[in-house]
């Protein structure tokens, strides 16, 4: 499926109005995954790709090109001796997004299979996952707790830790204002937050969910501002396609607030 990061802002989003539009308050969870991508276990892989059916012998092509990975260190002229790599996935490999996937699959279907969080009509939507970005949202925080452990569970028994500092609980709804529980992951803590960065965007809590978009709106002038001061004898097209390469993807990025039109003028 040819899908990207608004495809999962827009299934958040659409699951959070759900709820509050009828009196519910949404209960949001952003996980941080210790270094996911370095920890991935390749005999754990090779296994679970045997697991999903995955033709033999596209499995044995990737057991051949994992289980040939070596580093060494240079220090000017000097080397050290070839060190074997038996854990990660290449980063920015085209690959590396599916084999993530595949790998992190079982905590998914664990909380498929508990059945705990936000339904919207019969469609299971309490996790959504963008390669190492994790959300989980609940209509009740008891449930979200839950669904905390699980996580950690099914987590430590692939490898992968999610580290409670750099996670945050989010609120959104009529409860956004008041006490909640404090949730943890293990025995550490989850701080509860005002705001929630989601996949380049920021989302402000209350009654609704909110966009913060003037960062965007900055980072957009400041890219405008150095496309102008660097191409003073640069032809119009130039000018154009490096706009559309550096600025239109600031505002565009999630659809955020499509009805804003920001006008960008060339002077020579």
């Amino acid at each position: 499926m040819k899908t990207g990061c608004s495809d999962a802002v827009f299934v958040f989003r659409q699951c959070i109005d759900y709820f509050v539009t009828r009196g519910s308050a949404v209960y949001v969870a952003a996980l941080d995954a210790k270094k996911a991508y370095d920890r991935v276990n390749h005999v754990k892989l090779f296994i679970k790709l045997c697991h999903y059916g995955l033709p033999l012998p596209i499995i044995r092509l990737i057991v051949d090109w994992y289980s040939k990975l070596y580093s060494l260190v240079r220090w000017e002229s000097c080397y050290s001796t070839l060190g074997h790599i038996s854990s990660g996935v290449r980063q920015g490999g085209v690959l590396s997004p599916a084999l993530f996937n595949i790998y992190i699959c079982c905590v998914i279907d664990s909380l498929a299979k508990s059945d705990l969080g936000c339904h919207v009509y019969d469609v299971y939507v309490s996790c959504l996952m963008y390669e190492d970005d994790i959300i989980l949202l609940s209509a009740s925080v008891v449930h979200l707790q839950s669904m905390l452990d699980i996580c950690r569970k099914e987590g430590s028994n692939i490898d992968i830790i999610f580290n409670a500092k750099k996670s945050s609980l989010f609120t959104v709804g009529k409860s956004y204002d008041k006490n909640i529980d404090k949730l943890y992951l293990g025995a550490d803590e989850v701080l509860w937050s005002p705001t929630l960065k989601y996949l380049g965007l920021t989302f402000k809590g209350g009654k609704s969910l909110n966009v913060e978009f003037e960062s965007a709106i900055r980072k957009l002038y400041a890219a405008a501002n150095s496309i102008c001061a660097n191409t003073k004898y640069a032809s119009e097209i130039t000018k154009l396609f490096l706009a559309e390469s550096y600025c239109l993807p600031l505002i565009t990025c999630g659809c955020v607030k499509p009805s804003i039109l920001v006008d960008i003028r060339f002077n020579n």
